[in-house]
């Protein structure tokens, strides 16, 4: 049995969390307007990496962040249950600029869970506007983790940039760091028993959402999550900020064989609550030696 809630404070919780959990902070609280397809924005897969010639540093046009909306308005998803459409979310990237600048031309390779999927290219004509730019249409289920890796920006006050980019017709920004997509807040954990042990456990949490990056400067938070186990026996233990993949240590002894249910509760920064919860047991019983030798992968455990 698993299931899978989220607890979110009141409405107007949720406003905050459009300005800060998504960057739009104090930082460049300006940066709040949706540019699409009607600014002319076009976004292209399987696009070829650019080259660059010269050199590519200029930093008059910036990509601060990225988050996951709806492709329909751009209301960013907050919760599993915002998604308008399975079928129509975005990833928008957070666009910063310095000065009067033409011709947006941006390229970033795509990884969900990891693996990389395609390279976005993405293209706005005239003036360089802050703003949510509609960027990369994506697979969606709630829980994957996206990654943008490989970010390049160019602009000119001229022609549109074309690869490969030269450096003395337009400028280049190749120096933005990768960028995790804030999405939903999504608990999750796997667990896995100790060899020839009785009723050993161990819990490793494999969270990913909330609030991932400093509203101050969009740096990643290493340890983003306060978490409360509840190993359905009585056990609750309870942490401060933890990575996402914290290992519960040292394991947990059950002192009889039957179903418990494990309940995950996951905390943010920002204060939003998820939780999981998934039954374990009842348990093989104890391995004899010359069955680990041929069992090496131990009783039974799962992958989330």
């Amino acid at each position: 049995m698993e299931t899978n809630t989220l607890k979110s404070n009141a409405k107007i919780y949720l406003v905050l969390v459009l300005f800060i959990c998504f960057g739009v902070t104090s930082l460049n609280a300006q940066i709040t307007n949706i540019v699409d397809e009607s600014d002319g924005v076009t976004s292209t897969s399987g696009a070829t990496p650019c080259e660059t010639t010269g050199g590519c540093s200029a930093n008059s046009v910036e990509i601060l962040g990225a988050f996951l909306g709806n492709g329909a308005d751009g209301t960013a998803i907050l919760e599993c249950s915002d998604i308008i459409n399975i079928d129509d979310v975005w990833v928008y990237i957070i666009v910063d600029r310095n000065g009067f600048k033409e011709s947006f031309f941006a390229q970033f390779d795509l990884y969900i869970d990891g693996s990389y999927i395609t390279t976005y290219e993405v293209t706005k004509p005239g003036q360089v506007i802050d703003g949510l730019y509609k960027a990369a249409i994506v697979p969606y289920n709630c829980g994957l983790e996206f990654e943008l890796r490989d970010l390049l920006v160019t602009w000119s006050n001229g022609a549109p940039p074309q690869c490969p980019i030269d450096d003395n017709s337009s400028q280049c920004n190749g120096n933005i760091p990768d960028i995790l997509v804030d999405g939903p807040l999504f608990a999750n954990f796997n667990y896995s028993l100790v060899c020839n042990s009785t009723y050993d456990i161990i819990i490793t949490s494999e969270t990913t959402g909330g609030r991932i990056r400093s509203p101050l400067d969009f740096t990643i938070i290493p340890n983003p999550y306060q978490y409360s186990l509840d190993y359905g026996d009585g056990t609750i233990i309870t942490t401060g900020f933890e990575p996402s993949d914290y290992v519960f240590l040292p394991a947990h002894t059950y002192a009889t064989n039957q179903a418990y249910t494990v309940t995950l509760t996951v905390e943010d920064t920002t204060g939003i609550i998820d939780t999981y919860s998934q039954t374990v047991g009842p348990f093989a019983e104890s391995l004899t030696i010359s069955e680990i030798i041929t069992n090496n992968n131990c009783n039974n455990g799962n992958a989330g």
